[in-house]
């Protein structure tokens, strides 16, 4: 060998020792001090990162992500009150829902998503769930969070409300509330 050889091959063997204490075949002494290493031991007990954006989780696009839900509550009166007189306003609270004007008499304008009105009902068994009158009670149809109803009877008596698109069709899934009261 020549004078260059002999250092060549040192510094080699050298390079591959060094590279060998990183690997998982290192020796026992060189695998416990990366274990006591604070970062190496973060790095064993934290949840395996994606490493390419393939691994990547996946985000629903904008367009599918979900949006509020319309919402209606009867506020006032509370379910179960005692009512004096026969006027009895009705109170809600609309949620991610913009009440607009509406026509009463067709042609009704095309439904818009998320726009419409309230339909207040009293005594009224079942609320439709089509474009339709309720079979039994009555009701009114008003872009307003309150109604007042005049004429009520004594007795136990029915309020609901429910939301309707700008063509009078109930949403769907409807969106409802209802309430009991004693009127007296």
């Amino acid at each position: 060998m020549n004078r260059f050889g002999l250092p060549l091959i040192l510094s080699v063997l050298a390079a591959l020792a060094v590279a060998a204490c990183g690997r998982e075949d290192a020796t026992p002494s060189a695998r416990e001090s990366q274990r006591n290493d604070s970062s190496a031991a973060a790095t064993e007990t934290a949840p395996m990162l994606a490493r390419s954006p393939r691994d990547a989780p996946k985000r629903a696009p904008a367009s599918a992500r979900a949006t509020p839900r319309p919402s209606i509550e009867i506020v006032r009166p509370v379910a179960r009150e005692a009512v004096r007189g026969d006027a009895v306003t009705v109170s809600v609270v609309v949620k991610a829902f913009k009440l607009v004007n509406q026509r009463v008499r067709p042609p009704f304008p095309p439904p818009v998503a998320g726009q419409g009105h309230v339909h207040y009902y009293l005594d009224t068994k079942s609320l439709p769930t089509t474009h339709s009158r309720p079979a039994t009670g009555v009701y009114r149809s008003i872009p307003a969070t309150d109604y007042t109803w005049t004429g009520v009877a004594p007795g136990k008596r029915s309020f609901a409300v429910q939301l309707v698109g700008r063509d009078h069709a109930p949403l769907t899934p409807p969106v409802t509330d209802r309430i009991t009261l004693d009127v007296r």
